[in-house]
């Protein structure tokens, strides 16, 4: 069964983009079930939301499923790792959300994680790197289980995202052309 978790926040409540991303992700993607949060969902993307709702999305997959999980949000350097900023301004570690991935998701699901965010690039220290002058080995440690049978990474940017105005609304210009070509 295909199912997606899609949450945005806007960062400081000033930049509209992350939310919008989220409608144009669920608008382009084919999936039999679907969680969103952003700024304009009832329950907003608080820290305490946010963990509650992917544990359940994570929980609640069988082996096999074909789960992604996207994040359009601000990032930021925190202590020795990264931080995405919640709605309620709080913040949700990368290593808290590996602890998470690697603790509530099946065995032989694959998994799926777009992250439209700054910093995305290392936020989960994948094995490998694909730079333009190719594929290269991170010596990072390992931040997934062995378990899974396939992670699709993509991140969109190494230290900052940008923006594009489509017809008045802000758009990341990875999402937008990442939608374009789905």
């Amino acid at each position: 069964m295909k199912k997606a978790i899609l949450i945005g926040t806007n960062f400081s409540k000033t930049l509209f983009a992350c939310s919008n991303n989220t409608i144009d992700m669920l608008n382009s993607i084919k999936c039999e079930s679907y969680d969103v949060l952003n700024d304009y969902t009832l329950q907003k993307p608080t820290k305490e939301i946010i963990i509650k709702r992917m544990i359940s999305f994570l929980k609640n997959s069988k082996p096999n499923d074909e789960l992604l999980i996207y994040l359009s949000c601000h990032t930021k350097k925190y202590s020795n790792c990264f931080a995405i900023e919640c709605y309620d301004g709080s913040l949700l570690t990368n290593n808290f959300l590996k602890e998470i991935i690697n603790t509530y998701c099946k065995t032989n699901t694959q998994l799926c994680i777009i992250l439209d965010t700054c910093f995305s690039n290392k936020f989960f220290n994948l094995d490998y790197s694909y730079i333009n002058s190719g594929l290269k080995k991170n010596n990072y440690i390992n931040s997934f289980d062995k378990k899974f049978k396939n992670i699709i990474f993509l991140s969109g940017s190494d230290e900052e995202t940008y923006l594009v105005n489509i017809y008045n609304k802000k758009k990341s210009i990875f999402t937008y052309n990442l939608l374009k070509c789905i």
